[in-house]
């Protein structure tokens, strides 16, 4: 005779669940992966370019640290007269436009 045990619809049931568990873990997991390692760059692009070296060059800082800096009346006079120069370069062209 037989004697395996009847299987209930409950155990089919939890068959189910684990198997659709499994499947859209797996898709889940392989669409996170594919979105991460996704690139935008060609693999042309991707050679030409170039990682920064990090290396700062004195004579670059030199020059930032020796420019002249301009205070808020300075720059304002120096705005509203190249303004005025353009406003009276299209007023006097025939056409309105600035040469």
């Amino acid at each position: 005779m037989n004697n395996k045990p009847k299987r209930t619809a409950s155990s089919y049931a939890l068959i189910v669940g684990v198997m659709t568990l499994t499947i859209v873990g797996s898709i889940v997991t392989f669409t996170a992966y594919k979105g991460l390692t996704k690139s935008q760059i060609s693999e042309r692009q991707s050679l030409n370019i170039a990682p920064l070296d990090g290396v700062i060059e004195k004579g670059a800082v030199d020059n930032l640290t020796l420019r002249r800096s301009f205070t808020e009346a300075e720059f304002n006079k120096l705005v509203f007269n190249s303004i005025s120069e353009v406003s009276i370069a299209s007023a006097s062209s025939p056409s309105g436009q600035t040469q």
